[in-house]
């Protein structure tokens, strides 16, 4: 189980300004990370990785992305500390040409989809094409409550179980813990 909080340029992360829920969990903390110009020579990046890995998730701007926010991405990935994660890629992979996603993927940069991609009726055929193409590294829930936006996680695993069949939700969960367990830092 992990827990994130959002974190903005000048801002400083403090663990107590966590959800009281979040802490009681005993999970992992860590931040997302919105991108701004500038970010891959932030000196602290690497403290905002996932606790005890070398994963960093980053939240894109939803419009077209410059070559240069692509090459600040592509920096981060490539100095071998960082694993950029791309957060809630389903919101801004449409505007994104082609071969960026390509140089992205090819380059190790992982993807993170919420569980809605794979659940709502406009987007489904999209985000299974995308697991079975293994663009989508990661699943998560983007839960801010129970009620507005609550996890949905069991029910997208549902939903590709139903669509891929119960091989490929086993071969994907071991996919996701794998990932994860390479990331770990030395």
């Amino acid at each position: 189980m992990t827990a994130s909080t959002a974190f903005l340029p000048g801002a400083t992360v403090r663990m107590h300004r966590l959800p009281q829920r979040a802490r009681m969990l005993r999970g992992s903390f860590w931040a997302e990370v919105k991108y701004y110009e500038g970010i891959s020579r932030l000196p602290d990046l690497k403290k905002l990785r996932i606790n005890g890995t070398r994963l960093l998730l980053l939240e894109m701007s939803m419009s077209r992305w410059s070559e240069y926010a692509v090459r600040e991405v592509l920096d981060i990935a490539g100095q071998g500390r960082i694993i950029p994660v791309l957060a809630h890629v389903e919101r801004y992979l449409f505007a994104q040409k082609k071969e960026t996603v390509t140089r992205l993927l090819e380059s190790g940069v992982l993807f993170q989809a919420n569980s809605s991609f794979v659940t709502e009726r406009r987007s489904w055929r999209k985000a299974i094409t995308m697991i079975k193409e293994e663009q989508i590294h990661f699943l998560g829930s983007d839960c801010h409550d129970l009620t507005d936006r609550p996890p949905n996680v069991a029910k997208a695993f549902s939903y590709i179980q139903k669509k891929l069949g119960d091989a490929v939700v086993e071969d994907y969960m071991d996919y996701q813990r794998a990932l994860f367990a390479q990331s770990l830092k030395n």
